[in-house]
C-alpha cells in the first residue's frame, strides 16, 4: 500500500506514508477509533494502534506495537489466545467499525497482529473509508459500503484469524 515500515520496536512502530491522503487517513482514523472507543463487548485490551506522534511534514506516524501478523511466526503465543475473548475480541472491533461508519478495506493475514498475552489487534487505517450513516445504510449500488458488509466482517475476521492460530 501508500507505506512503509521503518523501524519497529517491543513498544512501537515508525511508519512513512508514499502519499499525504494515505498519511491522513490512517491519523485521522487512529484518533477517531481512539476517541469514540466502547469496549463492547468487554475486553482488556485496545484492539488497534495507538498513535503516539505524526510528523504532517514527513508524513511520518509512531504507533504502538501491536505484536506480529499473522503471516509471522506467532506459534509461541498459540497457548496464550482464548477461542471465547478471541470472538469478543472480533465482535469488538467489528462493533466499533460499525459504530463509526469505517470500511476498513485492506482486509488480510498482515493486517491482524497478535502479542504475546494473545490479544488480537486490526492494523493499518491509510486506505480505510468512513462514510456517513445516510450513505452506509441507503444501501448503495456498490455493496461494499454498506452496513451489511461491515457486520459482515465478523465471518470475515473470525475466518482468516482461526485459520492462522490453530
Amino acid at each position: 500500500m501508500g507505506q512503509n515500515i521503518i523501524h519497529v520496536s517491543p513498544t512501537y512502530v515508525d511508519k512513512v506514508f508514499e502519499e499525504k491522503g494515505f498519511f491522513e487517513t490512517e491519523v485521522s482514523t487512529l484518533q477517531l477509533l481512539e476517541a469514540n472507543f466502547i469496549n463492547n463487548p468487554v475486553i482488556d485490551h485496545y484492539p488497534f494502534p495507538k498513535l503516539i506522534s505524526s510528523d504532517v511534514k514527513n508524513y511520518t506516524i509512531r504507533i504502538t506495537s501491536c505484536g506480529l501478523n499473522l503471516k509471522q511466526d506467532h506459534s509461541a503465543y498459540s497457548d496464550t489466545i482464548c477461542r471465547e475473548y478471541l470472538k469478543c475480541t472480533i465482535d469488538c472491533i467489528v462493533n466499533n467499525l460499525k459504530n463509526l461508519f469505517i470500511v476498513h478495506h485492506n482486509i488480510h493475514e498482515r493486517n491482524f497482529c497478535i502479542n504475546s498475552k494473545g490479544h488480537v489487534h486490526l492494523i493499518d487505517f491509510e486506505t480505510a473509508l468512513r462514510k456517513s450513516e445516510s450513505y452506509i445504510t441507503r444501501k448503495p449500488a456498490r455493496a461494499k459500503y454498506c452496513l451489511e458488509r461491515i457486520e459482515n466482517y465478523r465471518d470475515e475476521f473470525k475466518e482468516l484469524i482461526y485459520n492462522y492460530i490453530t
